[in-house]
């Protein structure tokens, strides 16, 4: 007989900071159902976001019984206490927020919270636990011999095992209920050449690389997702200290430039905006590279002058719009809990909890896995739009954010 329909999570967060910097978090072990989130009326946007972004499920199927989820975080139990880094217990956090929104729609929910310890062994042990064959998801191991564990577990199984952080690039196992929430850069490539194609396709291509493997590799695979959209004619350029972006520019009234750099080196980065500060004339140059650039230390007031100037795109798996109102009631209703302002990886698991509900009551309970290939879910934080890719479902999704008016604002919605 199934057990009774609730949601169970085994710990109490009491945090004391306001700020959204905290040292290491304490975590006291009690088998509680959080409270619904008390938080000023607006918040209760985040369920309301959720139906009118999935308008397919706005109703709950009764009969499905209880949506059974894993979670296994590295939660370095000490003598007495639970310890989190910040990262997972800002993500750990989220994911309570988003079982609140879940069951506000009406879902039932079990939540079991494992400790892997970082350490193979420690997962070995879970594997053992009866209860966890009966899970419908799995979130994490977070590190790769763990995951690759789980991994084996779970195929014969059909149990779906989300990889939180990791693209399926980092980890190579082969299994169709594996799900990676972060695109490759394969994705990436193909969302920059489909959007230059749908909306630059004559503009003149300038692919610049600061002579690194990782550069290189990322040009490839524009190139070829780009010629598969019929864009053929581009200009390499290796970028170093003393080069000249400017002669390889196309400098007519009206002509755009698309400057491609994919590189992560600040350095590097910055004697190419000092560069193209030097241009001018009637053509217009946009500047596209990817979200490494979003965590470089040296910015300032001319970094921005220089991103507006070049109308800097950004290739990122994350991208929070706080303008956005739902955005606006996540961080309300989260601060209103935990008395800190929430960070990515808070985002990331409120949508990562709320988008596997959503797929476990689109497939009717049966199988998350298959049903994560016949649908889409917007989240705060990006669309998840899973794809098998030959070895794993992939998340394809991308977005491309612009620097305008001097903040980011998505432009492929």
């Amino acid at each position: 007989m199934k057990a009774p329909c609730q949601l169970i999570a085994f710990f109490l967060i009491a945090l004391a900071s306001c700020g959204s910097t905290r040292t290491l978090n304490t975590f006291t072990p009690v088998a509680v159902e959080p409270p619904v989130t008390a938080v000023p009326t607006e918040t209760e946007l985040l369920t309301d976001t959720i139906a009118e972004k999935n308008p397919k499920k706005n109703t709950i199927n009764k009969n499905l019984g209880p949506f059974k989820v894993a979670v296994l975080l590295p939660l370095n139990i000490g003598p007495g206490e639970y310890k989190l880094d910040d990262v997972f217990a800002d993500y750990y956090e989220g994911l309570l927020m988003g079982l609140d929104s879940l069951k506000k729609l009406g879902m039932d929910v079990v939540v079991t919270v494992y400790d892997t310890k970082n350490d193979t062994a420690a997962v070995k042990k879970i594997t053992w636990k009866k209860e966890l064959a009966e899970s419908d998801v799995i979130i994490g191991p977070t590190f790769k011999n763990g995951h690759t564990m789980l991994s084996k577990y779970v195929q014969p199984r059909k149990i779906a095992l989300v990889s939180p952080f990791s693209n399926a690039n980092m980890w190579t196992d082969s299994n169709h209920y594996s799900m990676y929430c972060t695109p490759d850069d394969k994705s990436y490539a193909a969302a920059l050449a489909g959007h230059i194609a749908k909306h630059h396709p004559n503009a003149s291509l300038v692919l610049v690389n600061d002579n690194s493997k990782e550069d290189k590799d990322f040009l490839w695979r524009f190139k070829v997702a780009a010629r598969e959209l019929g864009l053929e004619k581009w200009k390499d350029v290796t970028y170093q200290k003393g080069s000249d972006i400017l002669p390889h520019l196309h400098k007519g009234d009206g002509d755009t430039n698309i400057i491609i750099t994919p590189t992560s080196n600040e350095k590097i980065a910055q004697l190419l905006l000092t560069n193209l500060k030097n241009d001018g004339g009637g053509h217009v140059n946009l500047l596209f590279t990817l979200e490494s650039w979003l965590n470089f230390k040296n910015t300032n007031y001319q970094t921005y002058e220089l991103w507006e100037q070049n109308h800097l795109h950004i290739l990122t798996h994350y991208f929070a719009d706080d303008y956005a109102r739902d955005v606006i009631a996540f961080k309300a209703a989260y601060k209103e809990r935990f008395a800190t302002i929430p960070s990515d990886f808070a985002f990331r698991g409120f949508d990562h909890i709320v988008a596997m509900g959503i797929l476990f009551m689109n497939g009717k309970g049966e199988d998350l896995a298959q049903s994560a290939e016949e649908m889409e879910v917007k989240g705060l934080h990006n669309t998840f739009k899973f794809r098998f890719n030959g070895r794993a479902l992939e998340n394809r999704s991308v977005n491309i954010i612009q620097f305008s008016e001097y903040r980011f604002q998505r432009i492929n919605k």
